[in-house]
C-alpha cells in the first residue's frame, strides 16, 4: 500500500502541494488530474525522493519511503531523458545494471517488452532514429524493466497514435492485475475513463477530487447518449443538462430510474440507430466541477 499523507510543498511564496492525501493499494490504477501546474509532477517527485516536500509523510507497506523502497519504484517523468546515441537495446542494458538485474533476466526481460511494445524490429536501432512515439514506449519499458511494484508515470501517453495508446493501456492493465499500483497523469481524458478505477484531482496544490472512480459517479446522475438526427430534435428540446458531442446527443439525469424513463421514449423513434447508458465522462466530470 502506498500512502500519502498530509503532503505540502512550496517554491517559496507559491504552494504547489497543500496537505495532499493518497491511498493506493494493489490493483489500483489511479488518475492524477488537473491543469498544468496543478501539482502532479510535484507530487510524483516527491514520491521519487527528487525533491524535498516540507510537511506530511510519504510511506509504502507502513514504512517511510526510503532509497531502498524506492527500488521497487517505477518512475516515468515527462521529460524524455534518453541517451539518444545509444540503441535501444544498449539504452535498456544500460538501465538495467544500473538497477542491479543480472544479464540474463535483463535480456529476457527487454525481448519480453519491446515485443509487447511492438518493438521488437527495433532493438539495434539508435535511439534518435526513432519516432518520438517510439522513444516514449522506450521511457515505459525502462520503468516496468525491473518489474517494480509500484508505477508512476507522468504523463505516458503523450505522443502516442491510437494503436500505441491501446498497447500502453492494455499493458497498464496487466500491470495492475498482477497486483502491481499505478499512479498515472495524463490530458487525454478519453483514455482515462477507461483505464482508471480511482481519482485524484488536484487544483493549484489542493486535492479537490479524491476516491473510488466508481463512488465518485454517484454524484453526477447518469447520462443517456443517442444519435442526433434532425429529425427528432423537438425531443431533445424538452430535456435540461443536454450536450451535443458531435454525432451525439449526451442527457443528464439525476439518478437511473429517470434515465430508464427516457430510454423507452428514445427507442420509439425510428431515426435513433443508438442508444447508450454510461457514467458521465472525467473530463465532463471536471467541467461541472469549474
Amino acid at each position: 500500500m502506498l500512502e500519502i499523507q498530509n503532503v505540502s510543498k512550496s517554491y517559496g511564496k507559491k504552494n504547489a502541494l497543500q496537505s495532499c492525501n493518497l491511498v493506493a493499494s494493489k490493483h489500483d490504477i489511479v488518475g492524477i488530474l488537473g491543469q498544468n501546474g496543478c501539482g502532479k509532477s510535484t507530487l510524483f517527485k516527491s514520491i521519487m525522493g527528487l525533491i524535498e516536500y516540507d510537511t506530511g509523510e510519504i510511506s509504502f507497506n507502513g514504512k517511510t519511503c526510503d532509497f531502498d523502497q524506492r527500488k521497487r519504484f517505477g518512475y516515468m517523468p515527462e521529460q524524455r531523458s534518453l541517451f539518444l546515441d545509444l540503441t535501444l537495446y544498449e539504452q535498456l542494458k544500460f538501465l538495467a545494471e544500473l538497477k542491479g538485474l543480472n544479464i540474463e533476466y535483463t535480456n529476457q526481460q527487454i525481448d519480453s517488452l519491446i515485443e509487447r511494445f511492438d518493438l521488437k524490429d527495433k532493438k539495434h536501432c539508435v535511439i534518435n532514429k526513432l519516432s518520438k512515439g517510439q522513444q516514449q514506449k522506450v521511457q515505459l519499458i525502462a520503468a516496468l524493466i525491473h518489474n517494480p511494484d509500484v508505477l508512476i508515470l507522468d504523463e505516458p501517453l503523450n505522443g502516442l497514435d491510437f494503436y500505441s495508446v491501446q498497447i500502453v493501456m492494455n499493458e497498464l492493465k496487466i500491470q495492475a492485475s498482477l497486483g502491481k499500483i499505478i499512479l498515472i497523469s495524463s490530458h487525454q481524458m478519453d483514455f482515462m475513463d477507461e483505464l482508471c478505477t480511482h481519482l485524484l484531482v488536484l487544483d493549484q496544490g489542493v486535492s479537490i477530487k479524491n476516491g473510488k472512480l466508481r463512488d465518485l459517479y454517484q454524484d453526477y446522475g447518469v447520462c443517456v447518449s443517442v444519435n442526433s438526427d434532425s429529425l427528432w430534435q423537438n425531443i431533445s428540446k424538452t430535456h435540461k443538462n443536454m450536450m451535443d458531442k458531435g454525432s451525439l446527443m449526451e442527457f443528464h439525469y439525476p439518478n437511473l430510474n429517470e434515465a430508464k424513463k427516457v430510454l423507452a421514449l428514445f427507442s420509439k423513434e425510428s431515426t435513433i440507430t443508438s442508444i447508450k447508458l454510461h457514467n458521465i465522462s472525467i473530463g465532463d466530470m471536471l467541467k461541472e466541477d469549474e
